[in-house]
Parts: C-alpha cells; structure tokens; sequence
C-alpha cells in the first residue's frame, strides 16, 4: 500500500469516523425546565458553532438534532477542533456542537475534546446525537461516465484507517488530508485533485458537492459504528485545568446529552 503525505496549514478538524456510544433501550427525551439563560439563548441566538467543517459527520449529525426539534432558522458556523469551536461560541454567548465520545479509540473519550475542555467549562448541556457512521466512496460523475479507473483515495487519515477490509486487495495510493472528509470531496470535485481519486466520506457530500456521485456505501470495517456528540454552552476557565479534570467534565457532559438526546436520535 502506497501513501502520499499531504500537508496543508490548515486547523485540522478531527474525524470520528468510527464509532460511539453503544446504547441499550430507550431513554426518554428530557423534561427537564430551561433555564433562563437557555431561554436567552434561545431567543437571541440562531448560530451554532460546529466541529469539523461542512459536509462532515458534525454536519449531518447537527442537521438531524435542529430537523428533530423543529429548528429551521438555525445558522452553523464551522470552527474546525473543539477548542476552536469552544472558542468561538463562548465568545459569541452562544451553543458549540462537538463529537464527545468513540467506541473505538482508547479511552472512548475524544482526546481533541478533552483538551478543549481544560481550557473551557461547560455551562448547560441542551442535546445530544448517536450518529451511525456510514462511509461512502465518492467519485465525479465525469470520472464515472469516461470509465476512469479508480487509482487513488483520499480523505482524513482516521478515515482512510476505518476500511482495511475495503482497502484489501485493491492497489491504491492513499492521500491523507488532515483537514477532512469535507476537504477530500472538494479537490476531487473541483480537479485539484486527479480525475483517477475518489473521497472517503459522509454520503451526503454528494449534496454539497453535485459534481460527485456516491460509487460505493458502507465501507467502513465495523457494522457498528457511531458517534455521539452534544450540543452545549461553555465558559473560559479561570485557569488551565488537569487532563483528569478535564475527562471528568466531559464524562458529566455525556450523561447530561444522552439525557436531552431525542429517542429517535438515541
């Protein structure tokens, strides 16, 4: 297997590709009474400062929470790592959407997430997604109609390490992107990148991108594959805290957003 390291300076957003919460029955969605800075926010504020970039799993996952409430003039901000996003949204006053826990990294808690939270608190906790993750191979419809084989792939390197069994038996130079899924389907679909490269990706980016076509679905290694994450408001710390404070912010944080997550996002 061949790779071809690409660097670009860019704020890496990171991919969860695989993964999270694996959750047994039905919780019920929260009945629990807004507080009324929540209730500020909801009047005020119509952004939310998301994870990753447009086109990611952060992306559909925060589409599908704003379609399930009934949220149609909802604006999305992309800040790239959570503490960009963090950042962003505590000095905005207003909500951060970030990826908070994988089954199947070490630890299960995002690292990227962890360090966001030393640096900042979070205040209220008002949703949460279990996001299955399914990863599609995108090709330009030209591509697909001159019959150009497929020589090289290209997408954030968690991806490209998610569909080994895919992968298997299949000469292809692999190109690592580390600014992300998104960033893949741009070069293939504008030319950036050579007509023979196909994106690994969110299926959807064929939306956002009509120049491509979804080749091939469901390619990642594991059936089970989720990723949860959690719509909050956050405050600068008064001062760095400890990694170990930090994960214990964010395990609380995962108990409250699997509560005010909705059924039929569970």
């Amino acid at each position: 297997m061949r790779t071809i390291k690409i660097q670009k300076n860019i704020c890496a957003s990171v991919l969860l590709t695989s993964v999270v919460v694996a959750l047994s029955g039905c919780q019920q969605k929260s009945t629990s009474v807004k507080t009324s800075h929540e209730q500020a926010l909801a009047a005020t504020n119509t952004t939310i400062y998301v994870q990753a970039s447009e086109g990611s799993y952060n992306h559909q996952a925060v589409s599908l929470l704003s379609k399930e409430e009934g949220k149609s003039n909802i604006q999305y901000s992309f800040a790239g790592t959570p503490l960009n996003t963090f950042a962003e949204a505590a000095n905005a006053n207003t909500e951060a959407f970030v990826a908070l826990r994988n089954d199947i990294i070490p630890g299960h808690f995002v690292a990227a997430t962890i360090d966001a939270f030393k640096y900042y608190k979070p205040k209220a906790v008002t949703g949460g997604v279990n996001l299955p993750i399914e990863m599609c191979l995108l090709r330009t419809k030209a591509s697909i109609d001159k019959g150009v084989p497929l020589k090289r792939i290209a997408s954030h390197p968690a991806a490209l390490a998610q569909i080994n069994h895919w992968k298997a038996n299949k000469d292809l130079t692999e190109l690592p992107l580390p600014e992300g899924t998104a960033a893949a389907a741009r070069d293939v679909a504008n030319g950036t990148l050579s007509a023979d490269t196909g994106a690994i990706g969110a299926c959807m980016l064929d939306q956002l991108y009509p120049a491509l076509t979804v080749v091939e679905r469901n390619i990642q290694d594991s059936d089970n594959n989720h990723t949860f994450f959690g719509r909050l408001t956050v405050e600068k710390r008064p001062e760095v805290v400890s990694e170990a404070e930090a994960k214990q912010a964010l395990a609380k944080v995962v108990k409250q957003a699997k509560q005010q997550t909705p059924v039929s996002l569970l």
